[in-house]
């Protein structure tokens, strides 16, 4: 009986001592409010621009990172760490690059005639005649343009065929383009390098080719070989501060 009754009075004991637990519930995470900027790149393309950006951006839902390629701009909707993200990023990003001045040339070679190209390719033609069995090199096309470094030149036009290059003066349709990038001091990189040419007596020709030269280099690229000719194209660059 008396072990009974101390049982009860530590059980009496021990819940007058329990405290009361109260559940709180975490207040919840607001995240902040998306806000917007648009950027207007100075020196840079803004498609080349944006691709390292992507990584930045947070992807969240109702975000969104654009560019413009006809105003060079990037706009964004995004929290605000990630804007100020992108706004570093195109600070480091859109800085000065060099330009770089191109001179594509079309010859077609064959064994008609005397060889009718500008001087600064007598040395060319030299370095063909050595590799090739024709006896005769004429210009059909010049290309000369100034791009800024990581840009595509393009050009597209006709050029005509005289007698007796072809059974009667006739038009060669061309299209070509070039990407060129300065990459170091005195080297040009030139990828995507595409040529197409159509004469309705000569047929199609294409060259597609990529390659790296030096600034002031004039370089053979490519021929293409129909029947008895040959279409060569030859590229020069230099890089331009």
């Amino acid at each position: 009986m008396l072990r009974r009754i101390l049982v009860c009075v530590v059980l009496a004991i021990s819940i007058g001592n329990l405290v009361p637990v109260v559940a709180y519930a975490a207040p919840p995470i607001v995240a902040p409010a998306m806000t917007a900027k648009l950027f207007r790149l100075k020196h840079q393309s803004s498609n080349d621009v944006i691709k390292p950006l992507r990584a930045l951006a947070s992807g969240a839902k109702g975000s969104k990172l654009d560019e413009t390629s006809a105003f060079e701009s990037i706009a964004i909707f995004d929290y605000p760490a990630n804007v100020s993200a992108v706004a570093d990023a195109i600070r480091l990003l859109d800085t000065p690059t060099a330009d770089v001045s191109l001179r594509l040339h079309v010859l077609l070679a064959d064994n008609d005639g005397a060889s009718s190209v500008p001087k600064g390719l007598a040395r060319v033609v030299e370095e063909l005649s050595r590799s090739f069995d024709y006896r005769a090199y004429h210009e059909l096309v010049v290309v000369t343009q100034r791009v800024r470094s990581g840009s595509w030149m393009r050009a597209e036009g006709e050029a005509l065929l005289p007698t007796p290059l072809a059974d009667e003066t006739s038009p060669l349709h061309y299209e070509m383009k070039v990407q060129a990038s300065a990459t170091k001091p005195a080297e040009i990189v030139l990828r995507g390098v595409e040529f197409e040419g159509y004469h309705k007596q000569i047929g199609k020709v294409e060259i597609n080719t990529d390659l790296t030269i030096r600034s002031g280099e004039t370089v053979v690229v490519g021929t293409a070989t129909i029947k008895s000719r040959a279409v060569v194209l030859v590229i020069s660059g230099e890089i331009k501060p």
